[in-house]
Order: structure tokens, then sequence, then C-alpha cells
């Protein structure tokens, strides 16, 4: 290509810069036909949260959410770690 062929505005040296771009530019995968319905809910029917169940506090005996202090009397591994309502 000669220079008498470009674009005023362009150089020979901005598209042999573009063309080595290009070159090594790798395109990322993109599906090849859209997914049904059903197939997005095969794949959501594992990410629902999952109920909580609350243990039961060794000291006043109430529920309690687990590896988290008693609301009620604030003992957390048989050692009071914060003040509970009935201390109040």
């Amino acid at each position: 290509m000669a220079a008498t062929d470009l674009n005023p505005r362009q150089s020979a040296s901005s598209f042999t810069c573009l063309s080595q771009t290009w070159e090594n530019f790798e395109f990322m995968p993109n599906p090849k036909r859209r997914h049904s319905k059903s197939r997005r809910g095969k794949r959501r029917a594992h990410d629902f949260l999952q109920v909580v169940t609350p243990g039961i506090c060794p000291q006043c005996l109430e529920p309690k959410l687990p590896h988290q202090a008693c609301p009620k009397c604030g003992y957390y591994k048989g050692r009071q770690v914060v003040e509970g309502e009935e201390e109040i």
C-alpha cells in the first residue's frame, strides 16, 4: 500500500499498529445458541437460600443462631461476651 492511497488524516504507521494489535487480539467465547428457560432454571435450582436451623443456648435454653452469642443471656461458648436482655 502506497502512502498516496491512505487517507490524509492517517499515516502508514497507524495502519501497521492496528494490524499488529488485531493479530494478537483473542476474542472471548460467546454462546452459540440461547439457553432455554428450563436450562436456566436447572442451573439456578441450587441458588436458593438455606433456612438456618436455630440451636439451643445451654445457659438459658432459649433458641439462638449458631455461632452467635445468645440474645437472651449473652453467653457464647460457656462465657458471657455481651449483656443479654435478662440483665437489663
